[in-house]
Parts: C-alpha cells; structure tokens; sequence
C-alpha cells in the first residue's frame, strides 16, 4: 500500500506532473525555432535564439551545480520550474521581440530547474541501482507520452493563429495546479525557508544574466566552449585531488556519448520542422509535421521494450550507450540519403523522416536514461551528484554552439534567411562520420579500460 510521502507514492506522482507539465513544454523544446519564425521572426534569427537558448539551459544547469550544491530539497524548485516555464508559454503569444525574449528567458529558466532537479530527485527516490535505473526509462517513457499529446496539441494549434499556444498553456496550468495539490505529499527534506530571500536574488540575477545572454547570443556561444573547458578540467582536477577513477569516467561519459547526442539533437530538431514544412510532402491529408509524433510514441514503445527486457536481466549500462550511439548514426545516414536525392522542395519522400525519428528516438531513450542513472552511481554525495548533473547539462551547451556553428557554416549567404535546410549534406556527413568514430573509440575504450556499472 502506498502512503502519502512514502518513496513509491512521491515517483508515481512526481512522473504524472511531469507527463502532463511536458505536454506542454513540448512546444518550447522542440518546435521553438519554428514557433519564433511563425512569430515573424527571422528564420536565421530564430535559429540562433532557439540554439542560444539551449546553451543557456546548459550552463545555467552548471551554475545550479553550484547555487544548489548543498541543497537537499528538490521539489521546491521543480515547482518553480513548472510555474516558469508556465509564464514562458504565455509570453510567447506575443509578437514583440523583447518580450519574446522574456519569454524565453523564462523557458530556460524554468526548464533548467526542473530538469536539472527532477534526475536527483527520482534517483533520491530509488536507492538500489537496478530500480533506479527501471525508474529513470519509467520516467523516459511517462515524459514521452506527454511529449505525443503536446505534439497532437502543437499540430492541433499550427494552422489556427486563434489557437497560438492556448492548448500547451492550459496543459501546464494543470500540471501547476496537480503539483500544487499533491507538493505536501511529496516527500521530500525540508525546505530550509532562511535562505528564501537569497534563493529568490540569485534566481533574479540568473534571470537577468539569461535575458542579457539571449540578447547578445553570439558571446553566448563562445561563453559556452569556455564554460564547458573550465568543467571538464575542473572535473580532471576532483579526479586527480580525489583519486577517484569515477570522476575520470565521467569525462569520457560526457565526451563520448553526451556530446554528440547533443549535437545530433541539436541540428535535427532545431531544424526538423521547418525541413518537413518546406521539403517533405503531406501524407494522406495530414502535415509532414505529423511526423513529429513518431518521437515521443517510438520512445514510449521501445522503452516499454527495454523495460521488460531488463526484468528479466541486468542492464548493462556500456551496450546501452554503444547501440544507442549506433541508432544515432543509423538515423543521420538514413536522412542524409533522403536529402541527396532531393532535388526541389517538398519532394522529400517521408519514409526518410520517419525512419529517421523512430532510429533516433530509440537511441535517445537509451543514452538519456543511462547517462542519468550512471551519474547518481558513479558519484554518491548530494554536491557531487549536483556538480555531475551541471556537467552533463554543459555538454549540452557546447553542443548547441557546435550545431549553430555548422548550420550557419554549411549554408549559402543567400539562404541563410529563407530555406536554411537546403544544404544539410555536408555537415550531416561530418555528425555520421563522427558519431560512428565515437561509438568505436568509446567501446574499446570503456570495454578494455573501465568496468561502468549502474
């Protein structure tokens, strides 16, 4: 029987908010460019808006490492991550530029509280390894059913200027007000009510230097490179002060499979939709954009596979990386293939998309609940665990740079402002080319040198 702030009780409640709070932050996590670009801003300008805001949520997770680096309480902040994302969504009914701006501020604010607290909380949760790890594809396979509903509700609002984000703003009230019901229930340490005051100016300044970083996105993305160098050879200095091959292992996790998964997601989703818009034709009446829902649904499918699998055998944390590392490449060559042979617009044949999404979703899935199931066993302090979590996030950020920093490279100058998908074949080669070279590397590596173990 399950009781009120009982650990069972706090997961299964816990995982249904974030069902029904990502349903409607689908529209601000994937189709973000393309809802700035239907807000009459440039789609160049909306390209590098939506990747700054992505390295934005990378290194704001970082400083959270730090700002959070004692702090025992999540839930406080997964509340205000909701509540902040909530108020993004309805800035982003408007057509001025600042306070779309603002809006996005809140995005990446919000989003990176809640996302950098919920992986520490659900693994706080389950404390055996093997449950923690059931839990984390759990918790991948609940988000993902909300990310197909926001998908219906986004397709549902795309040729209906009436409906602009009305169906995602109303999803994530609910979620508020569920959250808002059941936080009491939750459990949870005490939130130490004090440091209120100094919680709420660090969390206005981190506003204030997100807005500022959106406004000047250019520096932004050389901050990035710069904030991940200082992590990772911060990391190298815990690993040599504590001599500790975890934290060791933690770099080459972040190096071999955090950053290009990020840098394939990167370029495919911040682009994805504005490439079925413009190059792949409707299926059956629906919009190529339906596409998009093969996403969430594949991950919800497979993860249900996978986790049936491991009822029955324990997880191997190193294949999983490797066959999601190769599901990746697999889902790059088969739209590389798609884009070569497309010669106009629209005449992408949709079979390339949708093979494309179902193989990179079920690379996702893998790589995203064992990177953060690894992360909670590899290192077992509140603080580590907090400054690990930053790490993984700021491999995000560099990743965001480097995928901008392609887009813009590889595109024409006369495109650069209309069809900027056009010319995708030469850096898709490079993202194949390297996310095979990393698979290798990192399987012969980890096979030969570190037993991983979650």
């Amino acid at each position: 029987m399950q009781t009120s702030e009982s650990p069972n009780f706090s997961f299964n409640c816990i995982v249904l908010i974030s069902a029904i709070f990502f349903a409607g932050y689908f529209l601000l996590k994937c189709p973000l460019a393309f809802v700035l670009h239907k807000q009459h801003v440039s789609l160049l300008q909306a390209y590098s808006i939506s990747s700054t805001a992505n390295i934005l949520m990378a290194i704001v997770s970082v400083l959270l490492g730090t700002f959070l680096r004692e702090n025992t309480n999540q839930k406080f902040f997964l509340f205000l991550g909701v509540l902040f994302s909530t108020l993004a969504i309805f800035l982003l009914k408007t057509f001025n530029f600042i306070e779309l701006l603002c809006g996005v501020g809140f995005y990446v604010l919000g989003g990176s509280l809640y996302f950098f607290n919920i992986i520490i909380y659900i693994n706080k949760l389950l404390t055996d390894p093997q449950k923690r790890q059931t839990g984390n594809y759990k918790y991948q396979i609940w988000i993902n059913i909300g990310g197909f509903l926001g998908g219906l509700l986004f397709i549902l609002e795309y040729n209906n200027d009436a409906l602009l984000n009305e169906y995602s703003l109303f999803t994530c009230i609910i979620s508020l007000v569920f959250f808002a019901l059941v936080y009491p229930s939750l459990k949870d340490e005490r939130f130490n009510k004090k440091i209120l005051g100094w919680v709420v100016a660090k969390l206005v300044a981190l506003y204030l230097f997100i807005f500022l970083c959106l406004y000047f996105g250019f520096a932004t993305q050389l901050i990035s490179f710069f904030v991940f160098i200082v992590a990772i050879s911060y990391s190298l200095y815990l690993a040599n002060k504590t001599n500790s091959i975890n934290y060791f292992t933690l770099i080459l996790l972040v190096l071999f499979f955090s950053v290009p998964y990020w840098l394939g997601y990167t370029i495919l989703f911040n682009e994805f939709f504005h490439l079925l818009d413009k190059n792949a034709y409707h299926i059956y009446g629906l919009t190529a954009n339906s596409i998009i829902l093969i996403d969430p649904l594949a991950n919800v499918i497979f993860g249900c596979f996978i986790l049936k699998v491991y009822q029955k055998r324990t997880s191997k944390p190193l294949s999983n990386l490797s066959i999601g590392m190769a599901f990746l490449a697999a889902s790059f060559i088969i739209l590389v293939l798609g884009l070569f042979q497309t010669s106009t617009p629209q005449t992408l044949l949709p079979i390339y998309p949708i093979v494309t999404v179902l193989l990179f979703s079920c690379g996702e899935f893998l790589i995203q609940s064992t990177l953060n199931a690894s992360v909670k066993n590899l290192l077992t302090k509140n603080e580590n665990i907090n400054f690990s979590m930053g790490i993984l996030r700021s491999s995000r950020a560099c990743a965001a740079a480097l995928g901008y920093f392609f887009t813009w490279l590889t595109v024409g100058e006369g495109l650069r402002n209309e069809n900027i998908v056009s010319t995708h074949e030469s850096y898709l080669y490079m993202i194949t080319a390297g996310y095979i070279l990393l698979s290798l590397a990192a399987y012969y590596y980890f096979k030969r040198r570190i037993k991983l173990v979650c």
